[in-house]
């Protein structure tokens, strides 16, 4: 059996642009479709009717919205999310 040395080149084909389904819908994933390289842009998905602003539709408080087609991801900390602490109190009950 004949051995060969091993190859230099990498076993895996280079990575691809992609764009996540939704990704950028969350914080989180916003914050992940920003660091890596690999994705050069993201998808946000919205349910309001036309002329509702986007702002309106927000689950998570402190997410960020796009405007004109640019979303920049918040920089405060903990994924910019804002907690309410009487709402969690409401769910202990």
């Amino acid at each position: 059996m004949e051995r060969r040395a091993p190859s230099r080149q990498s076993p895996r084909p280079p990575a691809w642009p992609s764009s996540p389904t939704a990704a950028a819908t969350p914080p989180y994933g916003q914050h992940a479709c920003y660091a890596l390289p690999a994705i050069p842009w993201a998808e946000c998905y919205t349910s309001t009717p036309p002329g509702v602003p986007l702002e309106e539709d927000v689950t998570i408080p402190g997410t960020p919205v796009a405007v004109n087609g640019r979303l920049t991801p918040s920089d405060a900390p903990g994924f910019g999310v804002e907690l309410d602490p009487a709402k969690f109190m409401a769910m202990a009950g």
